[in-house]
């Protein structure tokens, strides 16, 4: 998918654990997650170690401040 398909689709999956109560031995439990991804565009997709590099690092900027979503697009050139 695209960079704001990657957004579309990370911030509902953060949303649903921050809307979700989890349950471990007979507490509630509130979690969150952070996301880091990366958008590559199709004819880019040559270079896995540089995709799976940016969404690390891009998953690093959002444990920074928690709960939160990160994308980072590749450029066209």
């Amino acid at each position: 998918t695209g960079l704001e398909g990657l957004r579309v689709v990370s911030e509902r999956l953060r949303k649903s654990f921050e809307d979700y109560t989890f349950f471990f031995e007979d507490s509630a439990r509130e979690i969150t997650i952070s996301i880091g991804g990366c958008a590559i565009p199709p004819y880019r997709f040559s270079n896995l170690e540089e995709m799976i590099r940016q969404a690390d690092e891009s998953l690093y900027r959002a444990k920074e401040t928690r709960n939160r979503v990160v994308c980072h697009q590749v450029s066209d050139e």
